[in-house]
């Protein structure tokens, strides 16, 4: 059966898990949608519980605020924007949160070292703009055969080895 190339009708859902290893979750997310537009986001903290749920919290904050909180954050005016420009919006909205987790870790000295990982997709239509920072990854589903693919690169100290040629993919747990 061929895929409907007319027609695009957005859902968004999220759901976050702490997993089986860890007694608490580090994880959170922001999801905003419309009729023609989804902006999903998802932070997981790094640097002890306390610390890394804050630092996870505070960047979901600000990419809201970044992002929504404007008179000029409506569906018509992302809709303006090129993909360029959407990309320079989304990391400056990155960059807004980086300075607001290094200013709250300098204020409260039990968070130093806290850190997040943040991906976030705004999806428009048939088209999609990532900003990506740290390991959480990002996939694309194919809904008609089910292949996935991973369409970000971890920022992470493994995948520099992968790359640099001294561990293999399959010696990655």
């Amino acid at each position: 059966m061929g895929r409907p190339e007319h027609q695009i009708r957005l859902r968004s859902s999220a759901l976050s898990d702490r997993g089986r290893v860890r007694g608490n979750n580090e994880d959170n997310i922001f999801l905003w949608d419309s009729e023609t537009q989804v902006l999903a986001a998802v932070a997981d903290g790094m640097g002890g519980a306390v610390a890394g749920e804050k630092a996870s919290k505070i960047a979901v904050e600000r990419i809201e605020t970044a992002l929504t909180s404007s008179e000029d954050a409506t569906e018509a005016t992302y809709n303006k924007l090129s993909e360029d420009e959407l990309a320079v919006l989304l990391k400056h909205a990155f960059q807004a949160a980086n300075r607001d987790i290094i200013d709250r870790a300098l204020e409260f000295p039990e968070l130093k070292g806290m850190g997040t990982t943040l991906t976030l997709a705004f999806i428009r239509g048939r088209d999609v703009v990532l900003a990506h920072v740290g390991d959480s990854r990002a996939y694309l589903v194919d809904k008609y055969d089910g292949t996935i693919i991973q369409i970000t690169r971890d920022h992470s100290f493994v995948q520099a080895l992968l790359e640099a040629g001294h561990i293999r993919a399959d010696e990655i747990d």
